[in-house]
Parts: structure tokens; sequence; C-alpha cells
């Protein structure tokens, strides 16, 4: 297998409870990074002490970059992608774990993957969901929210949906020349991310629990099973849950929008169904139901189109 310069681009932002965890798993990968790339949002905490005492010892370059105010997770992804100079980079959170074959699966994933199609390639593994003192559950990421594991034509879903969270994913550097700067649509960076791989490359999935997705109360982004009572109160509680429809689909739209107005800019190619689908958000609300229903894009689940379908419905347009 060609070796490959891989950058790891971790934020932070107030991390001093798990960093160190992470550090030392980063540290164990038996393949070894070419770079870690550490963008700090203003954290007030130790956070920045801790990194300063692992680059005195970690196995391959440290860079941390710290900003003077709070950016928020989007935009400080955006910072420490900017600052990557490897040819293909993982993204990376706080407060998990990695473990030690996940760089060196996606590694030889990728390169398989890129050779399937022409464009960039972006390869995901799935996780197991932890407790946050790390004791294991033998629950999968990818099982738990009923996802599937791969996808014939991923930007169907990505249209709509983000399955694919950023640290679970390698991707190769060349993406970021559509991706960069984040236009103010990005409803989430590693949303964006896996939305133009698969508009202008190759998604891939490698189906090993290689990330210890730790659960704790100040995730960004948390995994409940389908069926949890957060789930089943949030479905009752009907106007709250309408809105957060109606937010999610708002911000999809926009996101596919701008990542089609992105690619045209750059002379891509877009696939037909996808510059269809996103033609049809500026008609009628009716004409855009149709669309979700009509294979041009997908949710995981047939019966999770609903939720697209009630923000269409509700939305207010003609």
């Amino acid at each position: 297998m060609e070796e490959l310069k891989i950058s790891v681009a971790l934020c932070t932002c107030n991390g001093e409870l798990y960093l160190q965890e992470l550090l030392e798993s980063l540290a164990g990968q038996g393949y070894t990074p070419f770079e870690l790339v550490v963008s700090d949002d203003a954290s007030k905490d130790s956070t920045r002490e801790i990194l300063d005492a692992f680059s005195a010892t970690a196995p391959f370059s440290v860079r941390v970059q710290g900003n003077i105010e709070n950016l928020g997770v989007v935009k400080n992804f955006e910072r420490a992608l900017s600052l990557c100079n490897g040819d293909y980079i993982a993204l990376c959170d706080q407060d998990d774990v990695w473990l030690p074959n996940k760089l060196a699966r996606l590694a030889e994933r990728v390169q398989s993957c890129e050779s399937g199609k022409g464009g960039p390639g972006l390869v995901y593994c799935d996780m197991e969901l932890v407790e946050d003192d790390l004791k294991r559950t033998g629950r999968s990421y990818v099982d738990d929210q009923g996802l599937a594991v791969s996808h014939e034509d991923p930007y169907r879903t990505l249209l709509v949906q983000n399955y694919i969270p950023g640290c679970t994913m390698l991707f190769s550097a060349d993406l970021l020349t559509y991706a960069l700067p984040f236009p103010d649509d990005t409803a989430m960076h590693d949303w964006w991310l896996a939305l133009l791989a698969a508009l202008t490359g190759n998604v891939c999935s490698d189906p090993s629990r290689s990330v210890l997705y730790r659960q704790h109360g100040d995730n960004q982004l948390g995994s409940a099973p389908r069926f949890s009572a957060r789930n089943v109160l949030s479905a009752v509680m009907v106007m709250p849950a309408l809105r957060t429809i109606q937010r999610n689909y708002r911000a999809a739209t926009a996101q596919a929008i701008a990542a089609v107005a992105r690619l045209s800019d750059n002379g891509v190619v877009i696939p037909d169904d996808a510059r269809d689908y996103v033609a049809t958000l500026s008609d009628s609300r009716f004409t855009t139901l149709a669309a979700v229903f009509s294979g041009k894009v997908s949710r995981e689940k047939l019966l999770r189109n609903a939720s697209p379908a009630v923000a269409v419905l509700t939305s207010g347009r003609g």
C-alpha cells in the first residue's frame, strides 16, 4: 500500500476533561499521521497546556493555532482544514478515542475508493458508543441510528441528511479545492464535506467500529437509539418537533443550493437528478414534495421521508 501523508485536523474548545485520552489514541495509531493540526477555539481551561505537553513528545508534528475569539465548531474546523499540509485529512473530535487500526484501515480503503471513480475520495467507518468513562456498550452507531451500511449514490441521501460523522472520515485534500471557504449556508462542516465528496468523487464505507464515540452531556451531536425516551418525547411534543423539522429542512435546502452553486462555478458536472432536485427548491412546495418521494433524493428509512415532506408542506411556499 502506498504511504499516505495524512493530516489529522483536531478542533478543541475547553476540552481538558477528555483530551488526553484522545491524544494518546492518536499517538498509538499503527499508521502514523504526517501531522496533527489543532485549532483551539479560545479555550479557557488547561486545553492549551495539554496540547503543548503532548507536542513535546508526539511521534509526529503537532501544530496548534489558537483563536482569539470563539469561532464556533463550523468555522473552527474550516480554520483547521486551511492549515493542513497532508495529501489526505482525517477529522478529529476532542472527546473521542481512536482504536489503533483506524487510520490504517481508512488509508487502505481510500485508495481503493478513489481507484473506482474519478475525483476526490472520502471514506468513513462505524463507531462503538461508549459511556463517558469509556465503558464499552457493544452498540454500533450505524445500527443505533438505523443507517444503511453503504449507498449506491450517496449524494441522494446527503442532499437532505448527513449520515457521516466527521470523526469517522478520511478524505483527499483535493476536496478542499471545492470545500473552502465554507459558505455561510454550511449546515455542518462534516455534512458539507461529505456532500461535496459525493457530488465530485466517491464516498465509501468501512464496516469497522474504529472510534469509541463517547456519550456525555456536552456532545455537539450525540447518539440516541431511534426509540429512546429522548426521541419518543420529541415526537410527542408536536410543535417543538415541527420547528426542528422545519429548521433542519431549511438548513439542508440552503446547503444543497450552495453546493450546486459552488461546484457549477468550478465547472464540475453535477448528476442530473441532483441538479433537478435543487432546481425544484425554488418551485412550488408540491413540486419539491414530489422530488422528495421520486427517488431523486432519499432519507435513510422510508418513514423518514416524512420529515422533509412535513417541512415542505408547512414551509409557507405556494
